[in-house]
């Protein structure tokens, strides 16, 4: 959700080009040069301008029972508000998918697709970045969407049908494109779900259940870039070396040689994400999130 934000996007779209001057003028030393220093540059910010202020003491001591207590009540309270359970439910397929293709994998897809051509992944980062951008933009200036249910699921539809297209990809106008559209739904997605969450829970409530949410994102993201680099690396990509029947089939898909498995990682990732998003968009308790109470 961070790299969503517009200021992260603007950033992302400048990191790569300012990255290749550098390796242009100076080679891999002063791009290591650069960081050293800007990182010396936040640790000095840190110590002698940034104040942190005192933490005022409070008597009350929140307990680990407590804690546990705390907790309990968040998952009674979704147990009961089925369609607000959904929806995190959904959240962490999207970050599962996201992380164990998109996220993790679109580095390697391209520089293997094009014998490591660092110009042209720094080109599809930068479209990603504009992607976001431009959708940020717009959330800011057009009106509120009565139909918010109906918002997010385009924007999970961009996010997982630009996954599945990104490793079908085979050259820089596709993955540029599809980039751009996959990460324009994104902002989408995340605002509308969070606006949600903040209408349909009580304020009591809401931070137990976006710490709970966060949980889910500290928890899935790890294992799917792990999982997703082990399925690459002894499954996917050797499978795909081979000659054999299937192989020939997903062929048509996601073509031949280095980085083809990769791309089924991203065909199936995103194709199971599409089946879950269909599943949840029939659901009635999901629906009723729209309306008004």
């Amino acid at each position: 959700p961070d790299d969503c934000t517009f200021v992260n996007s603007i950033l992302n779209i400048l990191k790569p080009v300012l990255a290749a001057m550098l390796l242009g003028i100076g080679g891999l030393g002063l791009v290591l040069f650069v960081d050293l220093i800007s990182f010396l540059f936040a640790v000095l910010t840190l110590i002698f301008f940034v104040k942190i202020p005192e933490v005022i003491k409070n008597n009350e001591e929140t307990s680990f029972a407590q804690l546990i207590t705390s907790m309990l009540d968040s998952l009674l309270f979704l147990k009961k508000e089925k369609g607000l359970f959904l929806l995190l439910v959904f959240y962490g397929v999207l970050n599962f998918v996201g992380a164990i293709s998109f996220d993790n994998m679109y580095s390697p897809l391209i520089l293997a697709r094009t014998k490591n051509n660092e110009m042209i992944l720094g080109i599809v980062s930068a479209a990603m970045a504009l992607g976001s951008m431009t959708s940020s933009i717009a959330l800011t200036f057009i009106k509120e969407v009565k139909n918010k249910i109906s918002a997010m699921l385009v924007g999970s539809t961009l996010c997982l049908v630009g996954i599945m297209l990104f490793g079908m990809g085979q050259n820089l106008f596709w993955w540029c494109a599809v980039a751009f559209c996959g990460c324009f739904g994104m902002p989408i997605y995340y605002t509308y779900q969070t606006v949600l969450l903040r209408e349909k829970i009580p304020i009591s409530m809401q931070g137990r259940i976006f710490s709970l949410q966060g949980m889910l994102t500290q928890m899935l993201s790890p294992i799917g870039y792990f999982l997703g680099a082990i399925l690459a690396d002894y499954v996917f990509e050797p499978f795909m070396q081979k000659d054999g029947i299937l192989q020939s089939y997903f062929s048509y898909l996601v073509g031949k040689g280095d980085g083809a498995g990769i791309g089924l990682i991203f065909v199936i990732a995103g194709g199971l994400g599409i089946v879950v998003l269909m599943i949840i968009n029939k659901n009635e308790n999901i629906r009723k999130l729209d309306v008004q109470k």
